[in-house]
């Protein structure tokens, strides 16, 4: 191995290192490993990581990436916690129109969670960016992928929403399935689709999911 080949892959190992200390609650980092890492020793760098203050979630993620890694491939997915928790908003959205029948909410609640958002902030003056590809631009679009399996859910929320459990026995029409077909998880990401929400807005759409 090159001495600069080696000094580069230390620099990229460390660089992984303390990003990994920054740990947010929803981000997954990838780096292009590949390029330097053809003759990856896995239980080296695995020994390395160790070493290190890393949470045990954040030491299962990056064994997987290293993996998939050693295998030809890296996916990234949402984190498991992340994915339930858009579940229950789902529900949350449904179960809310079923109660209050306002199908404008529901849709905005839908577009917000499989998008991207602009919203303006008084406070700074300026235009805040938050949202699906925004909050992790790294996720990957592989065959059941946790962006497809949301579109699994969220068709199934879309088209049979009258017999799950919880949604008050809603039946949407013709033209609101339609309407809610056009939002997709996956899209929403691949496509880095924006919407602009007012904080009113914002504040309304998102009641629900704290109220109960």
């Amino acid at each position: 191995m090159a001495p600069n080949n080696l000094g580069e892959r230390n620099r990229i190992v460390k660089v992984l290192l303390l990003a990994l200390h920054e740990e947010p609650a929803y981000r997954v980092y990838r780096f292009d490993i590949r390029r330097f890492f053809d003759s990856l020793n896995i239980q080296d760098v695995l020994r390395r990581i160790k070493s290190e203050a890393v949470s045990q979630k954040t030491l299962e993620l990056l064994v997987s990436i290293l993996n998939q890694h050693a295998a030809g491939v890296v996916d990234v997915n949402l984190a498991e916690r992340s994915q339930k928790r858009t579940l229950t908003r789902i529900a949350k959205a449904f179960r809310q129109f079923g109660m209050d029948g306002k199908f404008d909410d529901l849709y905005l609640r839908i577009t917000y969670l499989t998008s991207n958002y602009r919203l303006f902030d008084p406070l700074v003056n300026r235009k805040r960016l938050a949202g699906l590809h925004h909050n992790h631009p790294y996720l990957t679009y592989h065959r059941d992928s946790s962006l497809q399996k949301l579109d699994g859910a969220l068709r199934t929320f879309i088209f049979s929403s009258a017999s799950i459990r919880g949604t008050n026995g809603i039946t949407l029409n013709i033209q609101q399935k339609r309407d809610l077909s056009t939002r997709s998880f996956l899209r929403g990401h691949k496509n880095k689709e924006y919407f602009s929400f007012s904080i009113s807005t914002l504040a309304r759409i998102k009641r629900c999911w704290f109220d109960g």
